[in-house]
C-alpha cells in the first residue's frame, strides 16, 4: 500500500530505519493527524470577523474552518458529539486540570473523565474531601 499526502509526510520525518517499522509509522500518522486535528480546531475557535464587509463571505470562512476540524465526510454523528462534548469538558475544567488532563491526551470523553478521576484520586488519597473544587456551574 502506498502512503500519500500528509500521511506521507508524516513518514518521512522518521529517520529512515524507523520507515520499516509498521508500529512506529503508525504512530507518526497518528500523532501527525491529532496535531493537526488540534490546530484545526484552534483555527476555528480563534476565527473572528475584524470587519463585518460582507457576511457571506465571513459565514462561508467559518463553515469552512468548522469542516476542516469536525471532518463530517470521514466522522459520525456520534464521532462528532464526542469531539464537540470532549473540548466543552475540558475548557469547563479549572485551568491546572486541563493543562494536566490535555498532556494526558485524551481522544474521547472517558478518557477524559478517567484521567479526572485518577488526577482527583491522586489528590484526596481516595477520601471525598477532596472533591469539592470540582464545582460546576449550569449557565443559562
Amino acid at each position: 500500500m502506498k502512503i500519500t499526502g500528509e500521511a506521507e509526510e508524516a513518514v518521512q520525518n522518521l529517520e529512515i530505519q524507523e520507515r520499516e517499522n509498521y508500529g512506529k509509522v503508525k504512530a507518526a500518522i497518528l500523532r501527525e493527524e491529532a496535531l493537526r486535528t488540534e490546530m484545526q480546531r484552534q483555527h476555528f475557535r480563534q476565527f473572528c470577523c475584524q470587519e463585518l464587509g460582507d457576511p457571506r463571505r465571513f459565514y462561508g470562512q467559518l463553515h469552512q474552518l468548522c469542516l476542516q476540524w469536525l471532518k463530517p465526510e470521514r466522522h459520525t454523528k456520534e464521532q462528532i458529539l464526542e469531539l464537540l462534548i470532549l473540548e466543552q469538558f475540558l475548557v469547563s475544567l479549572p485551568p491546572d486540570l486541563r493543562i494536566w488532563i490535555r498532556a494526558g491526551r485524551p481522544d474521547t470523553c472517558s478518557q477524559a473523565v478517567a484521567l479526572v478521576e485518577d488526577f482527583l484520586s491522586s489528590l484526596t488519597d481516595g477520601t471525598e474531601s477532596g472533591l469539592g473544587f470540582w464545582n460546576c456551574q449550569h449557565i443559562i
